[in-house]
């Protein structure tokens, strides 16, 4: 499995609910007004999980929350619930 087209995937999915790319202490965010979300695979449990934060001050500061964590069976096979999550989470 590519870990990297997965991962883009889920970026895809965030984008086209309208999130904007933003690098913040060469960290990549997905920012949507005053959420950041920032995705990371973690390998020894093969999932990624999506760390927030509700301000910039803590998004530079590295101050995030682990929010959610999605195998990447499931970014594969239900892109709509993923979908679902980010819109009631994090918009």
């Amino acid at each position: 499995m590519d870990v990297i087209k997965v991962q883009n995937q889920l970026k895809d999915i965030f984008i086209k609910l309208g999130f904007v790319n933003q690098i913040i202490n060469d960290n990549e965010y997905l920012v949507f007004h005053d959420t950041y979300c920032k995705i990371s695979y973690i390998q020894s449990v093969g999932s990624f999980v999506i760390e927030s934060a509700d301000n910039y001050r803590d998004a530079q500061k590295g101050v995030l929350e682990d929010s959610d964590w999605f195998s990447i069976e499931n970014i594969i096979e239900n892109p709509e619930g993923i979908k679902e999550v980010i819109m009631n989470y994090y918009m």
